[in-house]
């Protein structure tokens, strides 16, 4: 015994898009589905035919879509592969990039921890170098007032009471 036909809900794809109404012809001259109504626009057309007729003899037609959907599902799932390999592969490079980044800042960091370091360095070199010096100056410009102090007194008294040879060797000598 063959196997009653059951009617399946096909979520209304068997329903005119146009008109609403169930679709019952098929024009071969437009590739079109039609309903009733649709007809009067095709009733020129040399070939409208009933479904329930030619339905029957098209039956390899159907296997070929079924073929054509079991291929179509294959390469989904292959593209929503790829698509999930693209994506890893995506997070992966931007990780590198995220690492490269972090890696770039240390070392300029680093060269600028050197550069610091070496900066404070020739500071302090300078600044010792300076320092002795300013030590050199004031220690020179302490005696030249201790001295300027010891001959103070002295010029006032050659000053007041000296020789004119006095006067002349002091003033030779300071």
């Amino acid at each position: 015994m063959g196997s009653a036909a059951v009617m399946v809900d096909m979520k209304d794809m068997d329903v005119c898009e146009e008109h609403g109404k169930a679709i019952q012809f098929y024009c071969e001259d437009h590739t079109k589905l039609c309903c009733s109504t649709c007809t009067f626009t095709h009733r020129k057309c040399d070939n409208v035919d009933e479904i329930k007729s030619i339905s029957l003899k098209n039956k390899p037609e159907f296997q070929a879509i079924k073929h054509a959907l079991i291929k179509m599902e294959s390469e989904a799932a292959s593209m929503i592969a790829d698509c999930e390999k693209s994506r890893g592969e995506l997070n992966e490079s931007i990780a590198n990039i995220s690492d490269e980044g972090d890696k770039i800042k240390d070392s300029i960091v680093e060269l600028f921890e050197e550069a610091q370091q070496k900066m404070f360095t020739e500071i302090n070199q300078f600044k010792a170098e300076v320092s002795m010096q300013l030590d050199k100056k004031h220690t020179a410009v302490t005696k030249i007032k201790e001295q300027k102090n010891q001959i103070l007194p002295m010029y006032s008294s050659i000053l007041q009471h000296g020789t004119p040879e006095q006067k002349y060797i002091f003033c030779k000598k300071t």
